[in-house]
């Protein structure tokens, strides 16, 4: 992906968020107007990429910075709550080279817009702009992948997913009692057993989300010193700080500071202001 790629990819969705914005979140945004505000972040948008193709890198930046003034304030009204204006926001920030808070916005549109290509290039990318590389074990990049699902589709859509797999399974299998003995129904043993093993499936999922109690985070400072405790007099725990864009799993919030644990399995504490976290 390059920056071009970036503008062409959030122009082809801009206009849809602002539409979608304003339509499903004026309400909620209470005192602020979204729909303004996002038209607004439109137009500057669009003047950041003029500017940058006529090269005036510093008028361009100051654009986005305004564009992504207007994406952040109706994203803190809603509670984030869009996938496309995370998705702006985040084109916004990775083009003025802030990768934690891109990889951090690409994140929460994955959750709000799951399966979305333009979302899963734009994560892909801005890891791969990440300075620390911290690789998960082979056993959990295996499981990554023979359950991609699991990350895939929001806690949300699985959970209706399996209320319809093990409704369809009863039903076929009062539908089966009644027919007993009709060959042309034959099917429904197979469709019912389908429909067990992947209602099986979803329910695990949902299992190890509701075991599993810590939250996705990403490190959105410029880098910060992890350390062995909840204060500043620990040793350090790694022999370099970690830096933006590095993502985590919040085990335990003791205000100031918390208690993380990274993709490769290792725990540490880190100050809050350090990082945010995707939901």
């Amino acid at each position: 992906m390059t920056r071009t790629w970036v503008r062409a990819a959030a122009a082809s969705l801009l206009a849809l968020a602002v539409a979608v914005c304003a339509a499903a979140q004026q309400s909620a945004a209470g005192a602020i107007d979204a729909a303004a505000l996002l038209r607004e972040a439109a137009e500057l948008y669009r003047t950041a990429d003029e500017l940058e193709t006529a090269g005036r890198a510093g008028a361009a930046a100051e654009a986005l910075r305004g564009a992504l003034l207007r994406y952040e304030r109706v994203g803190e009204a809603t509670g984030w709550s869009n996938g496309l204006l995370a998705y702006n926001a985040a084109n916004a920030h990775l083009r003025l080279g802030d990768v934690g808070r891109a990889l951090l916005g690409y994140r929460r549109a994955a959750e709000l817009v799951p399966g979305n290509r333009y979302v899963r290039r734009g994560l892909a990318y801005a890891r791969r702009l990440r300075a620390d590389r911290i690789e998960e074990p082979v056993s959990a990049g295996v499981a990554r992948v023979v359950l991609f699902w699991h990350d895939l589709l929001p806690a949300r859509t699985r959970a209706i997913a399996f209320q319809a797999l093990w409704t369809a399974f009863w039903v076929g299998f009062l539908l089966r009692m009644l027919a007993a003995g009709v060959r042309r129904r034959r099917w429904l043993r197979p469709a019912g057993a389908a429909c067990l093993l992947l209602a099986g499936a979803l329910a695990a999922s949902l299992a190890t989300d509701a075991i599993d109690a810590s939250a996705p985070g990403v490190i959105t400072a410029a880098s910060v010193v992890a350390r062995q405790g909840d204060g500043h007099s620990y040793e350090p725990s790694f022999g370099s700080a970690l830096h933006g864009g590095t993502e985590f799993r919040l085990l335990e919030d003791r205000g100031e500071w918390w208690r993380i644990r990274l993709a490769d399995g290792r725990q540490t504490w880190i100050v809050a202001a350090a990082g945010e976290l995707v939901r």
